[in-house]
């Protein structure tokens, strides 16, 4: 019997480099205890002042997930976001000090959702010394409104990698508390939490948008100048094709190292709202190309935050 040569990857952009000197950002895991500041809705808001995107630019290929025999350069569904609107807007790069990045998503006024794992420095299970930064609906390495830039104050982590090192984790989700108000000015996206059966069953319904470090590349994209990583890649129309043990999904949306942390949206009743948030990919380290892509299902999110909200009612 032969074995996949399989390498599981992260998939933060992280260099290891020496910290920075900053103030330590608190970090508080979401366990039972109460937690007296959240985010307040898992609805969408301020949609209704943000002029919903129609039409995006056809795909072209590069290289992600392919059959076997099929060329890496022909593979890719994503395109690059070159649009202002929302939902587009609400998601942007996550800063890792000078080096490194995510992809985020605002999902309240001062709150942004990602993966624990681009902010938990898995060696000292704590919040890594860098300075984090969220940079909303990047595009070529500019922002709408330069000032913008919003720091992480506060982390509230499903988990700080102390009970299981296992990649993927099932619990692989931070909220994080910026300086600004910024979805007040970009708009919101929410969750829903849909059972995995569900998820599985609506195939090529579900768009992944993140800051991979891959795309988008100079050469197919000579305009977008800044380079990969800089501008987000969009792969419209993927689907979740099965589950691992404790809710961690497995999906074929297109993406790589950088896009850590990126919504998988599902629309119901014509609104976005995130149903997964990407972690990890499984690799053939012959060939590099992915094999399978995992996913924190927000019923993970969405069980703990409603056990925080009953405990808020008098």
């Amino acid at each position: 019997m032969s074995h996949k040569p399989l390498t599981i990857a992260l998939l933060s952009t992280l260099v290891a480099t020496a910290a920075h000197a900053a103030t330590p950002i608190p970090l508080q895991l979401a366990t039972d205890d109460s937690i007296t500041e959240l985010p307040t809705t898992t609805e969408p808001q301020n949609a209704q002042k943000l002029r919903l995107e129609t039409k995006l630019p056809e795909p072209r290929t590069r290289g992600i997930i392919c059959k076997p025999g099929d060329p890496l350069d022909a593979c890719d569904k994503r395109v690059p976001v070159q649009s202002r609107n929302y939902p587009w807007s609400s998601i942007g790069r996550l800063q890792i000090g000078d080096n490194g990045h995510c992809t985020a998503t605002l999902i309240d006024d001062d709150w942004i959702l990602t993966n624990a794992h681009c902010i938990i420095d898995r060696k000292t299970n704590k919040v890594t010394a860098e300075t984090l930064t969220f940079l909303p609906n990047l595009i070529n390495g500019k922002l709408s409104d330069e000032s913008d830039r919003a720091r992480v104050t506060r982390v509230i982590a499903g988990t700080d990698f102390k009970d299981s090192d296992t990649i993927p984790h099932p619990d692989d989700w931070a909220m994080l508390k910026i300086d600004q108000p910024l979805g007040k000015k970009y708009g919101t996206i929410g969750w829903k939490a849909i059972p995995s059966d569900v998820l599985v069953k609506n195939t090529k319904q579900f768009t992944l948008t993140g800051y991979s470090g891959d795309f988008p590349n100079k050469a197919t994209y000579p305009r977008l100048s800044a380079g990969p990583g800089y501008t987000a890649g969009m792969h419209k129309q993927c689907s979740f094709t099965g589950e691992q043990a404790d809710k961690v999904l497995i999906h074929d949306c297109n993406m790589r190292a950088g896009a850590s942390g990126s919504a998988i949206l599902g629309w119901i009743d014509d609104k976005p709202y995130i149903v997964a948030i990407n972690s990890a990919e499984s690799l053939n380290k012959y060939t590099g190309s992915a094999i399978e892509n995992y996913a924190v299902n927000v019923t993970k999110v969405n069980a703990w935050f409603e056990k925080q909200k009953a405990k808020k009612k008098p």
